[in-house]
């Protein structure tokens, strides 16, 4: 009785032993999910930064209008690259993913309202700067 009760212990941990490695996989593949999204993140606000200081370097006369077109079409393709990144990681949208996040901790969602662009009459949101269809300055 002893034996067999032994026997059926050390079966248990045998298994556990050559299983183990196959959780742990899943485990590292999840991590290295978070650390890619959290570098995507950083280079969309990054990206995002560039807008900004182009902007100013626009305003103080420091570019011209053709560079400053140039940069800021270039900065939101980047952007809406990366977006599509953390979407694939995510296996969802990219808006999709960050209404998700928000709830998650508890800030309400903003709601999107349709604009259109003063310019080329793409649809905009209200968190844009800038047009994604032509880079035109958005004001509100």
């Amino acid at each position: 009785m002893i034996f067999t009760i032994l026997g059926y212990i050390l079966v248990i941990l045998v298994v556990a032993f050559v299983l183990e490695p196959l959780f742990k996989k899943h485990r590292t593949l999840l991590q290295d999910r978070g650390k890619q999204a959290k570098e995507y993140l950083v280079q969309l606000g990054t990206s995002q930064d560039t807008l900004r200081d182009i902007e100013l370097d626009m305003q103080t006369g420091k570019l011209d209008q053709d560079d400053y077109q140039q940069i800021v079409q270039e900065s939101l393709q980047e952007q809406k690259a990366i977006r599509e990144k953390i979407g694939k990681l995510a296996g969802m949208s990219y808006e999709k993913w960050q209404h998700k996040l928000l709830s998650e901790i508890g800030q309400e969602p903003q709601k999107q309202e349709k604009n259109i662009c003063s310019q080329c009459g793409a649809p905009v949101s209200p968190d844009d700067r800038f047009c994604a269809q032509c880079g035109h300055k958005i004001n509100f």
